[in-house]
């Protein structure tokens, strides 16, 4: 697979740690340069082979043991999401823990989805603020394997 620097839902920003909720951007088409996040324009996905998303985070502490921290891919046809036909086209996981303990262990997770709409972004649901944030990228990959 290979991954696009310029097909970013969130990565880098001036705020690196995630502790808490974050809604999806509605920054038209820019990256926020605070948290990373952007809105992608894709235009259509392929219905076969549509597209991967890829996240990674790096090791964090939620507040107590069950806590949840789950990461969404929004679609819409209206590149501002002025929530007239939001789609949830991927739902992840929530950040696993480590054992029985609170520890978010690092993880790489992936995805794939299909849309026939034209914006997508990212939103971070935490069911509580986190004791120790995480790093966190939201990638999107083309389906083509790379060449060895």
């Amino acid at each position: 697979m290979i991954l696009d620097y310029n097909l970013r839902l969130r990565d880098g920003g001036t705020t690196a740690l995630v502790d808490d909720s974050e809604a999806g951007t509605t920054t038209t088409l820019s990256r926020v340069a605070t948290t990373g996040q952007a809105v992608l324009d894709i235009r259509k996905t392929h219905q076969l082979r549509g597209l991967a998303c890829v996240v990674t985070n790096t090791a964090g502490v939620y507040t107590t043991t069950g806590d949840t921290f789950v990461v969404t891919i929004e679609a819409s046809d209206y590149e501002d999401f002025d929530g007239s036909d939001e789609l949830v086209v991927a739902t992840f996981p929530s950040l696993v823990e480590t054992g029985t303990t609170a520890v978010i262990a690092a993880n790489v997770m992936v995805r794939r989805f299909f849309t026939q709409m034209q914006y997508i972004r990212s939103v971070l649901t935490v069911s509580a603020a986190l004791d120790t944030g995480v790093t966190l990228g939201i990638f999107i990959g083309s389906m083509i394997e790379e060449e060895t």
